[in-house]
């Protein structure tokens, strides 16, 4: 028997002499739950974390602490060592120590052998259980389907429903987030998570270097010093960028931005020759007074001819943009000659456009001539997350509430919709394979590029999404265009 046999009974000794003890816990794999909840469990003999949340300190396990296993017998490899911290509900913040990372586990355990070895006292009751540090309740949580959650703060632990704990995972990933929000800065993220817009996320994790950014990106210093405006549409900054040498599929060459001074709120529209700079200001302002009940003060441009106008014998002879201003009442500030600077805040919302535009076609591998649909879904998401200009995300400024981002997805990346069809069989397929394009101004839904579809560009609310599967480097084929010159495309939206 093995217990008898000699080459076990010197293994067992020498694992006793060396003070190792196996690792086990306990976990019920009924139901999916919050990375963020922790439960107490009596049956564990270490803590158990599947969430790089909390984790303050990390150390590579030793060749004992590799598995855990877990109820059914089963071994479960172990990521890493380290110390955890938990804010209690009650205020109180407990450090667990020799805290195994297994991704796998379904749920977040604490240790009841750990905790009482940390000199804490556990009492159990048929509601709920405290947690005492000298006598004295730092913590206590509640029984839920059989077992007892730990009550935390700040987040909820309410049951989520989730297809796996991989899904879970991804879902939680930096990097994915980063792509999500169409390729920003580590910094902006981090503040998207203190403002709770985003849930907590581990930025070491973040790539140093995402080669779509490096391809995207890289430019020069950036003028400081410029003072704000206190109020909406006091100031509007706008200007023209193009022409590019792809058009849209639907024919535009450039796009030009409006954005406020004092939220850095930004509009843009696609537009086939810039002579369409009137018509698209008549909208603009139209909207945003109608919205904000508000007046537009000042328009800051450029001395660019759709603008400015032109120069005759007889002096100044300026253009329709200009006159409509005049007539309007709106003060028209125009920068010097040679001075782009002086019009810094369009000149750096069109590089960050642009940049981001690049950085997103280069990851998802779509062709040149969807720069317009990447350009909208780039202004969507700069509208969603900080500036260092102001101390408040733009959205929150414009619309007095903080903006939701649990509906953004990957740009470009590959998707199954289920697309309106009156005429569809019993037998036929119930999506279509298509790419994520963005979210639609007018319609509560997304909106999808279809290249093998009679209508190449959809818009639904009903698609399962792959944010890490996008296209093969392939030739597409170019949408027709038959749009004519003064067709307005929006790219904004005050929709969540």
């Amino acid at each position: 028997m093995k217990k008898e046999c000699r080459r076990y009974k010197r293994w067992l000794e020498k694992r006793q002499a060396k003070g190792n003890e196996i690792q086990v816990c306990f976990e019920s794999n009924l139901i999916d739950i919050s990375h963020y909840s922790w439960w107490l469990d009596s049956g564990a003999t270490i803590h158990v974390s599947n969430s790089l949340q909390g984790f303050t300190t990390k150390r590579v396990p030793n060749k004992y602490e590799l598995k855990v296993f877990v109820g059914n017998g089963v071994q479960v490899e172990v990521e890493f060592m380290g110390a955890v911290k938990i804010e209690l509900e009650s205020g109180f913040t407990l450090d667990l120590f020799e805290v195994a990372y297994v991704p796998s586990m379904r749920r977040n355990l604490v240790s009841v052998a750990r905790l009482v070895k940390a000199k804490f006292e556990v009492v159990v009751n048929d509601v709920g259980f405290s947690i005492l540090k000298n006598k004295i309740s730092v913590g206590n949580g509640t029984l839920v389907n059989g077992m007892f959650s730990l009550n935390i703060k700040e987040y909820e632990h309410a049951m989520m429903v989730a297809s796996t704990s991989k899904t879970q995972s991804q879902n939680e990933s930096p990097n994915l987030w980063h792509k999500r929000l169409c390729h920003i800065s580590k910094d902006r993220i981090r503040t998207l998570c203190k403002e709770h817009v985003l849930p907590p996320l581990d930025l070491d994790e973040l790539n140093e270097i995402c080669i779509s950014c490096v391809k995207g990106k890289l430019t020069n210093a950036r003028k400081k010093g410029a003072i704000k405006n206190t109020n909406m549409l006091e100031l509007i900054h706008t200007d023209i960028c193009g022409p590019f040498p792809t058009q849209t599929h639907d024919g535009f060459k450039y796009f030009i931005t409006f954005t406020d001074d004092f939220s850095r709120f930004g509009y843009v529209y696609l537009i086939a020759e810039k002579s369409n700079a009137l018509d698209m200001f008549k909208v603009f302002k139209a909207e945003v007074e109608n919205q904000l009940d508000l007046k537009i003060k000042v328009v800051r441009s450029d001395r660019g001819g759709e603008f400015y106008g032109r120069f005759d014998e007889a002096g100044r002879n300026p253009g329709p943009f200009a006159r409509f201003l005049q007539q309007e009442g709106i003060v028209a500030q125009y920068t010097n000659p040679g001075t782009p600077q002086q019009n810094e805040v369009s000149e750096r919302r069109n590089r960050t456009l642009k940049v981001m535009m690049r950085s997103m076609i280069a990851s998802s591998n779509l062709p040149i001539f969807l720069w317009g649909e990447a350009l909208k879904t780039t202004n969507y998401i700069l509208n969603r997350v900080p500036t260092k200009s102001v101390n408040q995300i733009p959205f929150e400024l414009w619309n007095e509430r903080k903006p939701s981002l649990n509906h953004i997805k990957v740009w470009g990346c590959k998707a199954e919709a289920k697309l309106y069809n009156p005429l569809e069989k019993k037998l036929d397929a119930r999506t279509t394979s298509c790419f994520f394009m963005g979210y639609p101004e007018r319609t509560k839904g997304y909106r999808f590029y279809c290249p093998n579809n009679t209508t190449r560009f959809v818009e639904t609310g009903r698609a399962h999404y792959y944010d890490f599967i996008f296209a093969r480097r392939r030739k597409f084929r170019r949408a027709r265009s038959t749009v004519a010159t003064k067709k307005i495309s929006f790219a904004h939206t005050t929709a969540n």
